[in-house]
């Protein structure tokens, strides 16, 4: 029998619908516990919310060994299996992986943690507390949960940013490895050095408008050291994926008037940049 050209035209369109419609959501393997929320809050904790299943809830290192993880949070929802977990008690110095996993009662094998796609969210995991880790969560090609702890990247806590009388003073964590000195870095030339002094538990600078360079408008990075020993400042918590939109940082004025000279911003992984403004430039373009 041949399809009419009305039957043909019918079975083409829907099989043009059935190609546009988006692939099904990804759903668990069979057996496979679920995750009804996952999340690093402050750069330390887990917080885990597992569907209500019984056995002990823990992480399973690269080399196979099962890491029990005692919760400070108390069961008293009947529909989840809730945990909250300190990750910085975990053993060892070097970088680890940690497959979520749920050890049953009856003494089988423990089975991995199932997670649907980890959501895309304008917050981000931020440092561990004393700067040494970087604490993430992943999902593998299979679907399943994974705990990270990386190295973080050296930087210099910024404690506080406030407008002086004569410049932008700078409150800085304390560091004992590098010269102490803040600089200003364009494409790894210092362009910039103020010096730095102590004020109790903190090194505090003053940025003015009179120590940064002449010329064309520039992006530069602060950091203490110099270019070949520079150690990035960085947001403190920087718990946001884009700061610069959202974290309002003070502009440096030329003395005498409304001219900016410097506009402080945050990079997005949480560094601190500035834009130097030619006022030159700007004068002759007026």
């Amino acid at each position: 029998m041949k399809l009419s050209s009305r039957l043909r035209r019918a079975t083409a369109e829907t099989d043009q619908s059935a190609a546009d419609r988006p692939p099904p959501p990804p759903s668990p393997p069979r057996g496979s516990p679920v995750v009804a929320y996952a999340g690093i809050l402050d750069g330390r904790s887990l917080w885990l919310a597992l569907e209500p299943l019984p056995g002990v809830i823990a992480l399973r290192d690269a080399a196979g060994v099962v890491h029990t993880i005692p919760s400070d949070l108390p069961e008293h929802d009947p529909s989840y299996r809730s945990v909250r977990v300190d990750l910085l008690a975990l053993p060892g110095e070097e970088e680890q992986a940690y497959d979520v996993v749920v050890v049953p009662p009856d003494g089988r094998a423990p089975r991995t943690v199932w997670t649907p796609p980890l959501p895309r969210t304008p917050m981000r995991v931020p440092i561990a507390p004393g700067g040494a880790w970087q604490l993430d969560l992943a999902r593998t090609e299979e679907g399943m949960l994974r705990v990270r702890r990386l190295r973080a990247a050296r930087g210099v806590d910024v404690v506080a940013i406030a407008l002086a009388e004569d410049g932008i003073r700078l409150s800085l964590a304390p560091v004992d490895d590098v010269p102490v000195e803040l600089v200003a870095l364009e494409d790894d030339v210092v362009v910039a050095i103020f010096p730095v002094g102590r004020d109790g538990d903190t090194l505090t600078t003053l940025i003015t408008a009179d120590g940064l360079p002449e010329g064309h408008d520039q992006l530069v990075r602060w950091g203490l050291g110099s270019a070949d020993h520079w150690v990035p400042l960085r947001r403190m918590v920087n718990d946001l994926a884009n700061p610069n939109a959202a974290v309002l940082l003070p502009v440096l004025t030329v003395p005498g008037s409304d001219d900016h000279r410097m506009r402080l911003r945050y990079a997005p992984d949480g560094t601190l940049a500035a834009r130097v403004v030619d006022l030159a430039a700007r004068e002759e373009e007026a």
